[in-house]
């Protein structure tokens, strides 16, 4: 995994799938694929985590390159030497966490722009962002109340 600066002093860890070959006589590297990012003080948090993982295997399943079965464990032991899968109760914890918010998230919305357009706020940002990217989800649902509130269209 890369290590690069992340937002305000956080870190952001990345990664990619490297392949290693000699180009006229001298050792290279080529980036095969991108499988992800996460950053440092979001590894605590099983939905990041969680998010992280089905994207990054996403990724490596599209991978255009020829990888063994013994090679994609080596990728994905590897990967988890700095992101841990979440297990199933953490899951079930954050799940549950998550839906609880995106209740408040719609009572607060509902509020300023009505219940029915708090519902189809949330079902936008999360049909645009994935069930668990929650705080784009939060973010994007933010800035609907922003733009309604300016507009002078809220309800």
């Amino acid at each position: 995994m890369y290590l690069g600066k992340g937002i305000e002093g956080d870190v952001l860890w990345s990664a990619r799938v490297i392949r290693g070959f000699r180009a006229n006589g001298k050792p290279t590297s080529q980036t095969i694929g991108y499988l992800g990012s996460i950053l440092q003080s979001e590894l605590h948090k099983p939905l990041a985590r969680a998010e992280f993982w089905s994207r990054a295997i996403a990724k490596l399943d599209a991978i255009d390159y020829p990888i063994t079965g013994t090679d994609r464990e080596k990728i994905e032991d590897a990967l988890m030497v700095k992101v841990q899968r979440p297990t199933k109760r953490e899951m079930l914890d954050a799940q549950r966490m998550a839906a609880a918010a995106l209740r408040r998230l719609e009572r607060s919305l509902s509020a300023v722009l009505g219940k029915r357009q708090a519902q189809l706020a949330i079902k936008a940002a999360t049909l645009r962002n994935g069930a668990l990217s929650i705080t784009t989800l939060f973010h994007g649902a933010g800035r609907e109340v922003a733009r309604r509130g300016a507009d002078g269209d809220g309800q």
